[in-house]
């Protein structure tokens, strides 16, 4: 499907050490990740405007969850204003 394997990549990793990644991709890398429960924490940044469409690139793609109560539940969240932007951050519940 051309998406990475998550759990065959971070067991590679994990073999070479590392323990910890911050994955920076587009909306397919994403979904792939959540999809396989394999993320512990995210950071995003909203900024004041609005952007959509029918052919607007999405933060996270793939499948999505059929039920809303499926999807992955953000918890302590820490917001931090950087001018107009705010910086979210939060632990994933598994």
């Amino acid at each position: 499907n051309g998406r990475p394997d998550p759990r065959s990549l971070l067991r590679h990793l994990g073999q070479r050490g590392i323990v910890r990644v911050l994955l920076e991709g587009g909306g397919e890398t994403l979904a792939s990740f959540f999809e396989a429960r394999q993320v512990d924490a995210v950071a995003f940044f909203l900024a004041p405007m609005i952007l959509g469409g029918i052919g607007a690139r999405r933060a996270v793609a793939g499948r999505g969850f059929r039920f809303w109560r499926l999807g992955p539940r953000i918890d302590d969240l820490r917001l931090t204003r950087l001018g107009a932007d705010l910086l979210v951050r939060g632990r994933v519940i598994r």
